[in-house]
């Protein structure tokens, strides 16, 4: 039994080792512990211990930062909205990793998946262990579907894959592109509020671009406002900047700019 129990935490350590960054969530809740919403709305939530300890855990990382959760086993797509969803304040910030392998359940005992991984750490194969979470544990659920990660040496952590299809991915541009979408639909977001606010609903909304560097929604909102989409004025001073006869000036720093207020 020492043997397992040390294997184990051998096995969840080399876990976090290829996922990569001290910020991960593992969430080892089994099957007969699963949240289940109680009603459509998924406002009420039921579930066994290891549900409400995954929620404490999840709860003191809820702080808008990047931070990926790797699940033990595969989900249903209900569960896994309740995993990164239910009760978070940063929705968006938490990046779901699953098993490639469907069959693949370590929180199952009886799990052939999980008995072979246990046997690596256990024989203490360190590189071999690696290699195989690196790869079984790959199955991104980015904002635009499913997505295997592939880690491009055995050094690479899944973070780091993650966030160079990011980086990649979204740039100015596309936050920019999406703050067109939420000022069209949702202004009261923004009136009256600092610049800097303009980076909330992408940390809060799943389906939103992710935020990797909060500074490239920043400078999203000053590109929209020196293409006059959008307006910002200095409390204190009294000016305003918007579009190409005002923009603002190149000599205003990012965190001055982002106390400007949105109008």
């Amino acid at each position: 039994m020492a043997a397992t129990v040390n294997g184990w935490d051998l096995l969840l350590a080399g876990l976090r080792a290829v996922t990569g960054g001290e910020r991960g969530l593992i969430y080892d809740v089994p099957v007969a512990q699963a949240p289940v919403a109680v009603d459509g709305a998924h406002v009420y939530v039921q579930g066994g211990p290891a549900w409400w300890a995954y929620v404490q855990r999840r709860r003191r990382l809820d702080d808008g930062v990047l931070t990926p959760v790797v699940a033990l086993r595969p989900l249903g797509a209900g569960e896994r909205r309740l995993v990164t969803g239910w009760g978070s304040r940063y929705a968006n910030a938490l990046q779901l990793l699953e098993p490639l392998d469907p069959g693949c359940d370590l929180t199952d005992p009886a799990n052939a998946r999980r008995a072979a991984l246990l046997r690596l750490a256990v024989s203490g194969q360190e590189r071999p262990l690696a290699a195989a979470l690196r790869a079984g544990f790959a199955l991104w659920h980015a904002p635009e579907g499913p997505l295997p990660l592939q880690a491009g040496g055995p050094e690479e952590t899944l973070m780091a894959v993650m966030a160079e299809r990011l980086r990649g991915r979204y740039r100015v541009p596309e936050y920019a592109a999406a703050l067109v979408e939420l000022l069209r639909d949702e202004p009261e977001l923004f009136a009256g509020r600092p610049a800097g606010r303009a980076l909330l609903p992408f940390l809060t909304r799943r389906g939103l671009p992710v935020v990797h560097d909060p500074a490239l929604v920043t400078d999203a909102v000053r590109l929209l406002v020196n293409r006059g989409v959008v307006r910002v004025t200095s409390g204190e001073a009294g000016v305003s900047y918007r579009g190409p006869r005002r923009p603002v000036p190149e000599t205003i720093s990012r965190a001055t700019f982002e106390a400007l207020v949105l109008s």
